[in-house]
């Protein structure tokens, strides 16, 4: 911390001491704790510190001692004391750590010659005042951020406990959701196998285990060159697009006189793994929102090696309804592992596009689009997720991480106000961070987690 005597002239300063503190006989030592002056107290001394630093502390009237200023070395203490009539300390000054201390008493002044001390000393007296006017003003500050913290806390604890009462009830319908689609899966599998040929088991399978990776956009072309290439009709072409089958496979279907039939059946039951494979990944991801709401102040839950790439398409795959009118432009770099929790990762790619998708869709944004790009340094992994949509003004950039917040302004939608809240505390478990920058037709949400 600067020594806030420095704001003295130095030589006024060595002035001072030379003229009024040069006498060894009124020296003293100050152990750590020990008081120099007490409040209220009669003082007719003007002390100087020559080493360590000594602290004034008012007492409320509920016992509690509240630091109004701190002297250091080459500054003074009792100049108000000193100075006026009734010579009452108004603090309890005490030793921060062992301390030199010199003093001179009033009757010291009277012998000096036309009282040319008040001179000499107004520069000492005015300096003082605005140093203990600087200390107060920060004092005032850090208790008014204390405050802030301490109502915030207080807001999100209410919260939380009203949200954990609600995800209690959620849990066990989650539940049996989560636990029925798993169980769905595994007839299916067994009953397929068993009636089906090879063939149309590994059509469910591919569903099942990968989902629809393809994008509306890349089905759209995959149908053009299939129908162009092999002369198909557009339905069934549309559907081996689907399918995601080689050009050997295609061929090899093409020459079924039965094609459309057999193209429907292996879509329903590519579809019927796909929409198990979404409805366990959402029912899973249910279950983990539950128990994050449930913690909203809790510790970090287990965490293990994963890549982000992987969540931000699990992400999208949960978001699928939610995008399906949205022009979506991925970009991931290749990222190294980190130690991270899969469904805390999720959850926060799931608000942030969600929100976006929202916004652009309900302020009507022309070709809706949304960017997600990753890439990795040394030291961070850095997510951006952009949109084309109506922007967030200045006023709701200060709000929307409040756990209260919600509004529907602009096209904003942000639910029951815990969803970008929730995003701000999981990033900060991470010790990462993650800023907004945002105009009409470009927001981005920018995450950076450390390596």
């Amino acid at each position: 911390m600067k020594n806030p005597i420095q704001d003295l002239k130095s030589e006024t300063l060595k002035n001072i001491k030379s003229k009024y503190f040069s006498d060894n006989e009124k020296q003293f030592s100050l152990k750590k704790d020990e008081y120099l002056i007490r409040q209220n107290e009669v003082n007719n001394r003007l002390f100087i510190v020559l080493e360590g630093a000594v602290a004034g502390y008012l007492l409320s009237e509920s016992g509690i001692q509240n630091e109004v200023f701190r002297s250091a070395k080459d500054m003074f203490v009792g100049v108000h004391s000193f100075f006026s009539d009734a010579h009452l300390v108004y603090a309890n000054v005490v030793a921060l750590e062992d301390c030199k201390i010199a003093y001179i008493e009033y009757a010291d002044l009277q012998s000096v010659p036309d009282s040319s001390y008040r001179n000499d000393f107004l520069p000492l007296i005015v300096n003082e005042l605005s140093v203990r006017q600087r200390f107060s003003k920060d004092i005032m500050i850090e208790k008014e951020e204390a405050l802030k913290k301490l109502y915030h806390s207080e807001k999100l604890s209410t919260l939380g406990q009203m949200a954990a009462g609600l995800a209690h009830e959620l849990n066990n319908a989650i539940g049996v959701l989560n636990g029925n689609s798993e169980w769905i899966a595994r007839e299916v599998q067994k009953y397929l196998k068993i009636t089906e040929s090879n063939e149309v088991f590994i059509d469910f399978e591919n569903g099942f285990n990968g989902g629809q990776t393809a994008s509306s956009q890349s089905i759209r072309e995959g149908k053009k060159n299939i129908e162009k290439k092999f002369k198909l009709s557009g339905s069934v072409a549309k559907r081996f697009s689907k399918l995601g089958y080689s050009d050997d496979k295609i061929k090899e279907f093409s020459k079924l006189s039965n094609l459309d039939e057999i193209s429907v059946k292996k879509q329903q039951v590519w579809e019927l793994g796909v929409g198990l494979h979404d409805m366990i990944i959402a029912s899973t991801h249910a279950v983990h929102v539950l128990k994050s709401i449930k913690q909203l102040s809790a510790s970090d839950q287990e965490r293990y090696k994963l890549n982000i790439n992987n969540t931000i398409n699990e992400a999208l795959t949960l978001l699928k309804n939610a995008i399906r009118e949205v022009k979506v432009d991925v970009q991931l770099g290749e990222l190294p592992e980190i130690l991270a929790n899969n469904g805390e990762l999720i959850q926060i790619w799931v608000n942030i596009i969600k929100n976006g998708c929202e916004s652009m869709l309900n302020s009507n944004t022309e070709n809706p689009t949304l960017e997600v790009k990753t890439k990795s340094s040394a030291k961070r992994i850095t997510i951006e997720i952009s949109d084309n949509g109506p922007g967030i003004s200045d006023e709701l950039k200060m709000k929307i991480f409040q756990p209260n917040f919600t509004t529907k302004k602009g096209g904003l939608s942000f639910g029951l106000g815990l969803g970008l809240s929730i995003v701000q505390r999981l990033i900060d478990s991470y010790n990462g961070k993650i800023k907004v920058d945002s105009k009409k037709g470009n927001t981005k949400f920018t995450i950076q987690i450390p390596v």
